[in-house]
């Protein structure tokens, strides 16, 4: 066994292994100690109750793929490499982060309402920050002059959509439809 020195860390691993393995209704704070390899008591010296748990298991797996997103708008060059990169970070989400995307997929009806308003927020936060990368394309003339906010928002969607698609029993149109959706950023906001 694998020495972990990060015990929230573990702890919100094992939760959303438990989570994803037997929905959040069905899921005990002793199972969640068992898969995190610590005491039940060890879980609530970090969160105070099970929706606690899950509230940070949310915000984890979102934090995570809204940084890998928010990477690939910030250390794209071109048009063309943002694109690029976008495809090649959903398919290493899907294959090297399947899990974690699959239950951020399936508990989402779970989420609170407080938690809903504070995914909206960072979702809202990378757009902006995605547009201003959009803002750079178009100051060098690679994208056409448009609304920097819904041009950042359409390129996110791509990852939206194909997690739509992975899970919803379509996954073998994931590709055409990322692709597809590629083609009409691509030609309906490049320049040339």
């Amino acid at each position: 066994m694998r020495k972990r020195s990060n015990k929230p860390e573990q702890i919100l691993v094992g939760a959303a292994d438990v989570f994803l393995d037997v929905g959040f209704e069905k899921a005990t704070i002793q199972e969640i100690a068992i898969r995190s390899g610590v005491g039940k008591g060890t879980i609530y010296e970090y969160f105070s109750s099970k929706e606690e748990l899950f509230s940070h298991s949310i915000k984890s797996s979102i934090s995570f793929v809204l940084e890998k997103v928010l990477h690939v708008f910030e250390c794209a060059d071109t048009f063309d490499q943002l694109l690029g990169e976008i495809k090649v970070t959903v398919q290493e989400l899907l294959t090297s982060h399947e899990k974690k995307i699959e239950w951020l997929y399936y508990n989402f009806q779970f989420v609170s309402k407080d938690l809903h308003q504070w995914i909206h927020t960072e979702g809202y936060e990378l757009i902006h920050k995605a547009s201003a990368v959009i803002e750079r394309l178009m100051s060098r003339d690679e994208v056409r002059r448009v609304h920097s906010f819904v041009a950042a928002s359409m390129i996110v969607d791509i990852i939206q959509m194909s997690f739509f698609f992975r899970f919803t029993n379509q996954p073998d149109k994931m590709d055409e439809i990322i692709d597809s959706k590629i083609d009409i950023l691509k030609y309906g906001l490049s320049v040339s």
